[in-house]
C-alpha cells in the first residue's frame, strides 16, 4: 500500500513591514445573545463559547480538493480529522509508474527487490526523504584521502552505514570505507512506487494552495503509520517520504506514545507494564509474550507496529 497522511496548515498571506498593534485571539466565540460569533477581544471559558464554523467551512473546502484528486485519480480517502486525511493512491501510483516504466518490466510480474530497477530517483526534487543523509564529495573525499582511494562524489547514506564511515575515518582502511558504502541503500521498484505517490502528493498540495491559499504538509509511506508520523517531521509546508530501508533505523528510537494509537490509555499501558519509551525497546518482547500481555491482536498489532509494520 501506497498512504498519504495530508494536513492543511495556515493560509498564506502578505507579511507585514509593520505592526501597529496586535491583538491575540485564538477562535471566534459566542457571548450571551450573540446571533453570530464574533472574534471578542477578551473572552473567558465561563462566559464564551468557542465556534469551530470558520474552521468547518475551511476544512470543506479543503477536503473538496481531496475528494476531487482522489476521485480522479481512484485513490481511497479517509478522514482523518478537521484538517488531515488518509489517502491510499496505491491504484493510481502504479499505473503512473506502469505508464512511464512498463518497457522496463513485464506487467504481469514487477520484480522485486533491485532486480531489474534501472530508474533514477531524483529524491531530492520530492521532498525531504528518510532513508539517509546525503553525504558531500568535500566529507567522503576526507575519508578517502586518509584511507588511500579516489573520491566517489555525492552519495546517500544509510544511518547503519555511519558505524563503517567512522571505521573509515579511525583508521580501519579500505574495510571501513566499503563497509560503509556497501550499507547504501539502492533504488528498488518499492521506491519507485513511493516516487509515484510523492508526485501525487505534491500536486494535492499545489492545488490546495493554488485554490485556496492554504499550505499543507504530507507524508509519503508504504503505511498509515507511518503517514502520519512523517506528516508532521518538516512541517510546515513540507512533505517528508520514507523508504522501505529506513523503516527499522527510523523506529528505532521512536518514541512509543508518538506511534498513532498509543498516545493514550493504551501506550500508557504498554509503557508501564514492559518499563519502555521508545519502539525499539519493545523489540526484545517476543510476540508470544506480547500475545499473553495484552490479548492475541493486540500483542500481534504492538509487535508489528513497534518494527513500522501496520496492515
Amino acid at each position: 500500500m501506497l498512504c498519504l497522511f495530508v494536513y492543511s496548515e495556515t493560509k498564506s498571506c502578505v507579511r507585514p513591514l509593520q505592526i501597529i498593534d496586535v491583538i491575540l485571539v485564538h477562535v471566534a466565540t459566542y457571548a450571551n445573545q450573540d446571533p453570530e460569533p464574533r472574534y471578542h477581544p477578551s473572552p473567558h471559558y465561563a462566559t464564551h463559547k468557542v465556534s469551530l464554523e470558520p474552521y468547518r467551512r475551511a476544512s470543506a473546502l479543503i477536503f473538496g480538493v481531496f475528494a476531487r484528486f482522489c476521485g480522479s485519480l481512484g485513490a481511497k480517502l479517509q478522514k482523518a480529522g478537521i484538517d488531515e486525511a488518509f489517502m491510499d493512491v496505491t491504484d493510481c501510483a502504479n499505473q503512473r509508474l506502469t505508464e512511464r516504466y512498463g518497457h522496463l518490466f513485464a506487467v504481469e510480474g514487477r520484480p522485486d527487490g533491485e532486480i531489474g530497477c534501472p530508474v533514477e530517483v531524483k529524491w531530492d526534487e520530492l521532498g525531504v526523504v528518510v532513508g539517509g543523509a546525503e553525504v558531500e564529495k568535500e566529507e567522503w573525499t576526507k575519508v578517502e584521502s586518509e584511507v588511500g582511494v579516489e573520491a566517489g562524489g555525492k552519495v546517500e547514506v544509510r544511518a547503519d552505514c555511519s558505524e563503517g564511515l567512522e571505521r573509515a575515518k579511525d583508521g580501519a582502511g579500505t574495510d571501513g570505507l566499503q563497509e560503509a558504502k556497501k550499507a547504501l541503500p539502492k533504488v528498488n521498484w518499492d521506491d519507485v512506487q513511493l516516487a509515484m505517490a510523492a508526485e501525487i502528493a505534491r500536486e494535492i498540495r499545489k492545488a490546495v494552495f493554488d485554490e485556496l491559499g492554504y499550505t499543507c504538509s504530507a507524508g509519503v509511506t508504504h503505511n498509515k503509520a507511518l503517514a502520519k508520523i512523517c506528516s508532521g517531521l518538516n512541517k510546515p509546508n513540507k512533505q517528508t517520504i520514507m523508504r522501505n530501508c529506513a523503516v527499522i533505523d527510523f523506529m528505532r528510537n521512536m518514541p512509543f506514545t508518538k506511534i498513532r494509537n498509543l498516545g493514550g490509555k493504551l501506550g500508557e499501558e504498554v509503557e508501564t507494564e514492559l518499563g519502555i519509551r521508545t519502539a525499539g525497546d519493545m523489540w526484545k518482547y517476543p510476540k508470544e509474550e506480547l500475545q499473553s500481555k495484552f490479548g492475541q491482536a493486540t500483542g500481534i498489532w504492538l509487535h508489528n507496529i513497534c518494527r513500522g509494520i501496520d496492515f
